[in-house]
């Protein structure tokens, strides 16, 4: 992954994945972690990681690749972390 900073907004997934915010909210609830695919800044405001939510979409069908990606991310996100 890399980038541990690619968040971006409801509009913005919406765009790059090709769903509408109301799908989006949907593969929120039923596929995607907390913390790890989207964060919340308070009770209305979502963050998405595009990174991880264009891999899902990429590697649906394949749960271990995507899984794959989830453990890179949180590597670099530990690393990022370490002085």
């Amino acid at each position: 992954m890399g980038n541990t900073s690619n968040f971006c907004t409801k509009a913005e997934l919406s765009a790059a994945l090709g769903f509408s915010p109301h799908t989006l909210k949907s593969i929120r609830k039923k596929f995607w972690s907390e913390g790890i695919h989207f964060v919340r800044l308070n009770s209305r405001t979502i963050r998405y990681n595009q990174n991880l939510c264009l891999d899902w979409l990429a590697t649906r069908n394949f749960p271990d690749l995507h899984q794959k990606a989830i453990e890179n991310y949180l590597q670099d996100l530990e690393q990022s972390r370490s002085p």
